[in-house]
């Protein structure tokens, strides 16, 4: 049988006032995940092979200084003809 379980996240809000302040938080967090799945890797054998599991590639200094805009450009909307409505 199954057992229901709950996830619960916690998050840590941050008040960011600038993109240096930004890229540090990001780096911070990005370099802790990377270390924490260098420490899980299995040890090298040579009887099985590279068995490594695939990990963060490292951070590159080079990140963008502008920040991404990611909402949708605005464009009119298109009006579309309705079809005939089936019986029910």
């Amino acid at each position: 049988s199954r057992t229901k379980t709950n996830l619960m996240v916690f998050l840590r809000p941050y008040i960011v006032r600038d993109a240096a302040a930004g890229r540090s938080i990001t780096l911070n967090r990005y370099d802790f995940i990377r270390r924490a799945q260098q420490r899980v890797q299995p040890r090298h054998d040579w009887s099985v092979g590279d068995m490594q599991a695939p990990v963060l590639p490292p951070a590159q200094q080079g990140i963008p200084q502008a920040a991404y805009d990611l909402r949708p450009s605005p464009r009119p909307l298109r009006a579309v003809p309705l079809g005939e409505a089936a019986p029910l």
